[in-house]
This record gives structure tokens, sequence and C-alpha cells, in this order.
């Protein structure tokens, strides 16, 4: 999230601040919590360079939000 907020910002000339809150413990389940532990330690990861020979047209965020309008909100 603090990545993809530095890049908003930077499309958008704005102070963006990115936070992914946590849910208190007492208000998620057994499942919901394992999720958040793993998101902790380990997280979502993508092999860019494969991606990009399989799809030559990907884009990066920042190429998306300047495509989309960003620019301008």
């Amino acid at each position: 999230m603090p990545e993809a907020a530095r890049t908003f910002g930077q499309v958008n000339g704005r102070d963006v601040r990115g936070t992914l809150g946590r849910v208190p413990s007492s208000r998620r389940g057994r499942d919901r919590e394992d999720v958040q532990v793993w998101f902790d330690k380990e997280g979502y990861e993508a092999d860019i360079p494969t991606l990009r020979e399989e799809y030559p047209d990907l884009t990066t965020f920042e190429q998306y939000l300047r495509q989309s309008g960003w620019e301008e909100a």
C-alpha cells in the first residue's frame, strides 16, 4: 500500500497516504486472521519478466493511472 500510495501521489500531484487497516482480533474470524498473517509474512508475488514475455502490453500501475486520467483527478 505505501508504494501504491506513493505512485498515486506522483501521478496526481497530491499527498496520498496508503493504509491497510487491521481488523481487531475480536471482530474477525480465524480464517481472516490466518489470511492476515499470510499477508504480513508472505503476501502476493509475481514474476514480472515472465508475465511481460507472455503479455507484452502489460502496464505498470503508474502507466495505468496515467492512461486512465488520474493525472487530472
